[in-house]
């Protein structure tokens, strides 16, 4: 059984030496190199981390990648917190820690859908207003009296304008001509 450290590029020596003191191998990374790293190791290996944030930034995510490591067999353990997920006391540990994760991310939940909730009810409107005339307001009626004048193309309109493509500026025309709800059929 391998006995294997990680650590982040920007740890500090004393996080390198906690480790170095007890493991056949440090692995220095970043988050990302986790997923490889679980990959190399077998059931009944142990990853040694200096502090349960080498797991990520976020506690969903230290779940996530704890469990990455608990489901295949791998024992973790982190040095600050104890956790040594091969005993009982460790294993609480971690469930307790996916506990506070859904816990946490069920009230963030709850609070953003009851945020969202007050503020329609204020006539909060989220989102952009669709259309391509709402994003074009501005410039609409100018581009219209440019094409009207027919003294320039479309490409020289669209470049005029910094518009995407011509068959925005023909839908920017089409628009003004025929206002959405002016009973015209188009």
């Amino acid at each position: 059984m391998r006995t294997v450290g990680f650590t982040l590029e920007i740890s500090e020596s004393v996080e390198l030496s906690a480790i170095k003191s007890i493991t056949e191998d440090i692995i220095i990374g970043g988050y990302r190199d986790l997923e490889k790293i679980v990959e190399s190791l077998q059931a009944g290996d142990s990853l040694v981390i200096y502090k349960l944030s080498r797991l990520g930034n976020h506690l969903s995510i230290i779940n996530k990648n704890a469990h990455l490591v608990i489901d295949k067999g791998i024992i973790l353990k982190s040095l600050s917190e104890g956790i040594d997920s091969s005993t009982p006391d460790g294993k609480r540990q971690i469930e307790l820690i996916t506990q506070l994760t859904l816990q946490t991310t069920e009230e963030s939940v709850r609070s953003l859908t009851q945020g969202r909730k007050t503020a329609i009810e204020k006539g909060v409107k989220f989102g952009p207003e669709k259309g391509t005339l709402y994003k074009f307001q501005d410039i609409a009626e100018q581009v219209y009296q440019m094409y009207l004048t027919k003294q320039h193309t479309i490409e020289e309109i669209r470049i005029h304008f910094d518009i995407g493509s011509r068959s925005t500026v023909y839908k920017i025309i089409k628009l003004f001509e025929n206002p959405p709800g002016d009973g015209s059929v188009s």
